[in-house]
C-alpha cells in the first residue's frame, strides 16, 4: 500500500482501503501496520476467493465437456455392449474405484472395432469423485489375433476329432478287419 492508501500489486493499482476517523489525527506507525496487515490479509483472501471462482468454473467447463464428449463416445459403443458399459461405469461410481473394459465400438468409417476403456477417479480431501482421468485404447489387432487363434484352434480340435474317429482303435470292431502283419495299414470292411 503506498502513501494514498493505494493497494500496489505487481506495480498495477489493486485496490484502496480507506480508514476515516471523527477528527483530523495522525496516524501511528503501529496503526499504520495494522491497515497495512489488514489490506495484505484482505488481498490474500480475495485473491483466495478468485482462485476458488475460477477453478469451481473450470470444473463446470471440464464436466461439461466430459458430458458431451461422453455422449458422443456412448452413441458409437455398440449397442450391445452399452448395457455391459453402463454397468460397469456405473459400478465403478458407485464404489469409487477403477473400472476397465473392453467393447465394440463403431469408427468413423462405419466400420466395427473394439477399444479397453480404462479410468480412475479422481477423489476430493472428501471422498468424492471430482473428475476421471483415463484412457481408450485401440486393441481391434489384438482382437482380431485372438479371433484368428481361436478359428484355428477350432480347426485343429476339429481334424484331430476325424482323425480319432478313424483311428486302428476304432477299427477293431466287428465292422472292420485288420491285417497287422502288414507293415502297412490296411483295413477294410
Amino acid at each position: 500500500m503506498d502513501k494514498h492508501g493505494r493497494f500496489i500489486k505487481d506495480g498495477e493499482w489493486a485496490a484502496v482501503l480507506s480508514l476515516n476517523h471523527l477528527s483530523p489525527r495522525q496516524w501511528s506507525k503501529a496503526e499504520i501496520q495494522l491497515v497495512q496487515e489488514t489490506a495484505e490479509r484482505t488481498w490474500a483472501a480475495l485473491a483466495r476467493v478468485r482462485a476458488a471462482v475460477a477453478l469451481q468454473e473450470s470444473e463446470a467447463r471440464f464436466r461439461a465437456l466430459v458430458n458431451a464428449s461422453s455422449y458422443a463416445l456412448y452413441r458409437i459403443i455398440h449397442p450391445d455392449d452399452q448395457p455391459h458399459v453402463r454397468h460397469t461405469i456405473t459400478e465403478a461410481i458407485r464404489t469409487k474405484s477403477m473400472f476397465e473394459l473392453e467393447h465394440r465400438v463403431r469408427r468413423a468409417n462405419g466400420t466395427l472395432g473394439w477399444t479397453l476403456s480404462r479410468a480412475v477417479p479422481v477423489l476430493d480431501q472428501n471422498g468424492e469423485i471430482v473428475e476421471w482421468f483415463g484412457a481408450v485404447g485401440d486393441i481391434s489387432e489384438r482382437k482380431r489375433a485372438e479371433d484368428e487363434i481361436l478359428r484355428l484352434n477350432d480347426s485343429l480340435e476339429a481334424r484331430v476329432a476325424d482323425r480319432r474317429a478313424i483311428s486302428p482303435s476304432s477299427m477293431t470292431s466287428p465292422h472292420w478287419r485288420c491285417n497287422p502283419s502288414i507293415s502297412m495299414l490296411f483295413c477294410s470292411r
